[in-house]
């Protein structure tokens, strides 16, 4: 009869300890003198009167949104988002550079953007650098291209024209009398193809296209625009005025005379990289020489010959652009980019100039600047550069 009395006892006192931890865990406390039940934030037992003990409260190891906003977190958390999106981007332009050159520019363009937002820890020496390498060769994919060599018609054999008694035309046929499998073309080294530059319409179509598909698969990954850089839609309510400033100073509007490659159709040959032959005497590629007559003084012979210049196609390239076809914008003077804006002095911000920086006014928060004591410079829109 003790021994089930002592057991009866403690499993009370057991379970009394149970009733305490789930009525503390749910915000309650236990007056120690009466027993009765009373709220957490509640100093003395509303039955008898006596002091209740203090409960303390747990804080959340969690951050709160205002710190995830503001604070330390915030920096450390977009550094290594943003660290994820350069991949992203990057591994894109990866794989459509060699097909389509004019989709990776703007995933290139967009990834060094972003890559001004992750800390200088989280990346390797040659990040950067390996990125506008590739941004570069991008363009020069764009600038350059490939074309039937007009000097031999893509052939690759220099055309031989023979001239017989009867003059330079077959008696039947009345066609010139031609070899086509001659020597190697000189123009184009027996390639059958010369590296020209395309024209600027050309450029602007094919930079128009691979902007519009950019924008099309970031939008389909869920990111939204800030200016010209595409960002994942939660970083709008985080970023301050000097980090959306980083971005859109990285990637500003281009400059209209170029689209940002730098370069522009040459004055001289409009673009098409050839000229007419400047040799006299030159007839669509070929020369006529008198050579005297041993026999008959008086009478010359005449023969054909091959211009040494166009080599028979009566063109030769430009010598402003050397055949490319484009030389540096005079707009921009081959930068790509417009001015830098004299406002904000190029960096795309500034101090708020309703509280002079401070972020208060008549101590609240500044409605200019929410609080924050920096704005966007309100002439370039934090692209760092005037437009034209």
């Amino acid at each position: 009869m003790l021994a089930h009395a002592t057991w009866k006892r403690l499993f009370g006192f057991f379970w009394m300890i149970c009733l305490v931890c789930t009525l503390w865990a749910a915000g309650l406390v236990i007056c120690p003198k009466c027993g009765t039940e009373a709220d957490a934030v509640a100093t003395v037992c509303p039955h008898c009167g006596a002091v209740l003990p203090v409960v303390q409260k747990v804080t959340s190891l969690e951050p709160s949104k205002d710190a995830l906003g503001h604070g330390e977190v915030s920096a450390g958390a977009i550094s290594g988002l943003a660290a994820d999106a350069v991949g992203v981007d990057a591994r894109t332009a990866d794989e459509n550079m060699a097909k389509r050159p004019e989709l990776s520019t703007p995933f290139y363009e967009n990834a060094l953007a972003l890559l001004r937002l992750v800390k200088r820890d989280g990346l390797t020496v040659d990040t950067g650098k390996a990125l506008a390498v590739k941004l570069e060769k991008c363009r020069r994919l764009l600038v350059n291209v490939s074309r039937p060599c007009s000097a031999c018609n893509g052939s690759g054999k220099t055309v031989v024209h023979f001239q017989g008694m009867a003059g330079d035309k077959n008696a039947q046929t009345g066609n010139a009398v031609t070899l086509s499998d001659g020597p190697s073309c000189p123009v184009c080294n027996g390639q059958g193809t010369v590296t020209a530059g395309r024209s600027m319409d050309e450029l602007r179509v094919l930079l128009g296209q691979g902007r519009r598909d950019f924008e099309t698969r970031e939008q389909a990954s869920g990111r939204v625009v800030s200016d010209r850089v595409w960002v994942p839609a939660e970083w709008l309510a985080v970023l301050d005025v000097k980090q959306q400033a980083l971005l859109r100073t990285a990637c500003p509007t281009p400059c209209s005379g170029c689209m940002g490659l730098g370069l522009q159709d040459c004055s001289h040959c409009k673009g098409a990289g050839r000229i007419k032959c400047s040799n006299e005497g030159c007839v669509k590629g070929w020369i006529t020489i008198k050579v005297p007559n041993a026999l008959s003084p008086k009478t010359a012979i005449t023969r054909r010959e091959m211009c040494p210049i166009c080599h028979g196609t009566g063109m030769k390239d430009c010598p402003d652009c050397r055949g490319q076809g484009t030389g540096p914008c005079k707009v921009c003077n081959g930068t790509g980019r417009n001015a830098p804006c004299q406002e904000c002095g190029a960096q795309g911000w500034a101090h708020c100039s309703k509280c002079q920086g401070s972020g208060k006014v008549a101590e609240k928060p500044c409605p200019d600047c929410h609080g924050e004591g920096n704005r966007l410079c309100p002439k370039c829109h934090g692209e760092g550069c005037a437009a034209k």
